[in-house]
């Protein structure tokens, strides 16, 4: 009896020990057979130096300043690619051991590492000594890198993506803005070239054309070109003195378009040569003691011609901040007003006041105010008269809009098949597609 009370008080303690390790280890963590060990321990916003010897020799030292700002300190004093320096900091934060490959290498020279083709040395925030890792030779498959600490012999492997984030040129890690300013304060902008000197000057919202003539400019023609400015792009830099002792090589000698930006009182001047390597033209802002290329779509937008950069318009007025319309053809005169609605979610109606005061259907009117706002000129002559037809208009149409605030008269003069407009604020006349003319007036005339 004594035996079996024994055999069961064992068998009970047993089950309990084991229903204990059961419990408590199925709550911890199971290791990670696949997990890699950090080669650092670093927080990426904690490094604020890097320096890189590329595997093309370059050394780039970089320094990051207020506001997160990367700089290049050396071999120049420029501004640095935020997202390239970003990535090398945020890649040697993460840096991995994919697997040691020799614990104690007898022979360097066999991973690249005698002579390391890559070499990062980097500063943290806090810490008195720099960290450095040195990179070799690729794995035979370029699946790895092989890698090694500056202190003893042991040799891992790290991700291949790790070479394209850090083995950078000096140009690489160069922020490429072409031209610094900001697309909001500009007030004027002058593209200068041997053929005509273009002039546009912003009041308010509005931009102008001042020279060669004066005349309403297209909001988004010229902005269009200041975001090109702005946004251009340096694809190959030359800022050696030996290499800007001429500029004639790059056709900088007797540009070919002067662009020059104002902002206030305060100027800009950039300057296109000659072309490049396919599809890019060299250029500098001539502040700076140095050339690059950029793309040639920015070549193409400078050289845009004064007819480009006019309004198309042919009419300001929107169908819904139009007040009153009207149209002479001859003698014969027909007026439109819009009448206000009342009450509660209340709808504008028209109505006609000449000839003879009577309601229209607003909606089939709206249809053609909306036809005539959308004309648009193809091209521009340079007077207007009997070769346009305005010896004779075919029609003056007066729009009031914006409560009656503003007020705008076309004069529509047909030659032939050929439809012409001009307004006060437009020199010459400007050309409309005929058919889209005619459908508008018969919208117009359609209305009884």
């Amino acid at each position: 009896m004594g035996r079996t009370r024994s055999t069961l008080i064992l068998l009970v303690v047993a089950l309990a020990l084991g229903g204990y390790l059961y419990f408590v280890e199925s709550e911890r963590p199971v290791a990670n057979a696949d997990a890699k060990s950090k080669v650092f321990t670093y927080d990426a916003a904690k490094i604020d130096q890097v320096q890189i010897k590329s595997s093309g020799g370059e050394v780039t030292a970089l320094h990051k300043g207020a506001k997160d700002t990367w700089t290049i300190v050396k071999p120049v004093e420029a501004p640095a690619d935020r997202n390239n320096a970003s990535e090398v900091v945020t890649t040697l934060a993460n840096l991995e051991e994919q697997r040691v490959v020799d614990e104690n290498a007898s022979d360097l020279k066999a991973y690249g590492l005698a002579e390391p083709r890559i070499d990062v040395t980097f500063h943290v925030d806090g810490e008195k000594d720099p960290k450095r890792i040195l990179l070799g030779e690729k794995t035979p498959g370029n699946s790895g890198v092989y890698a090694k600490l500056p202190t003893g012999n042991r040799v891992f492997l790290v991700a291949a993506t790790t070479e394209t984030a850090i083995d950078k040129s000096t140009f690489d890690f160069r922020d490429k803005t072409a031209l610094a300013f900001d697309q909001t304060a500009v007030t004027s902008l002058e593209l200068a070239s041997g053929a005509q000197t273009i002039r546009l000057e912003k009041n308010g919202e509005d931009w102008k054309l001042v020279k060669p003539i004066q005349a309403p400019a297209d909001f988004v023609s010229v902005n269009g070109v200041l975001g090109q400015l702005q946004s251009a792009q340096m694809t190959a830099l030359k800022d050696r003195p030996e290499d800007l002792k001429d500029l004639k090589p790059y056709g900088l000698d007797k540009p070919a378009v002067v662009a020059t930006i104002g902002s206030g009182s305060s100027t800009m001047r950039f300057e296109l040569g000659k072309e490049a390597e396919a599809g890019a033209v060299w250029a500098r802002d001539a502040s700076k003691p140095t050339v690059f290329s950029i793309n040639n779509g920015l070549a193409m937008e400078l050289h845009k011609k004064v007819d480009d950069f006019r309004r198309k318009e042919i009419f300001d007025f929107r169908p819904f901040n139009t007040t009153r319309f009207e149209i002479t053809r001859g003698t014969d005169v027909r007026a439109f007003e819009r009448v206000k609605g009342t009450g509660e979610n209340a709808v504008d109606t028209w109505k006609q006041v000449a000839p003879a005061a009577k309601a229209v259907d607003s909606s089939n009117f709206e249809g053609a105010l909306l036809e005539l706002s959308n004309l648009r000129a193809d091209s521009f002559v340079p007077t207007a008269g009997a070769a346009t037809g305005h010896n004779n208009p075919a029609a003056v149409i007066a729009v009031k809009f914006e409560d009656g605030k503003k007020e705008e008269r076309v004069a529509i003069g047909i030659l032939g098949s050929n439809v012409f407009a001009t307004r006060a604020d437009q020199p010459g006349a400007m050309k409309i597609e005929a058919g889209k003319y005619e459908d508008a007036i018969k919208k117009l005339d359609a209305i009884q």
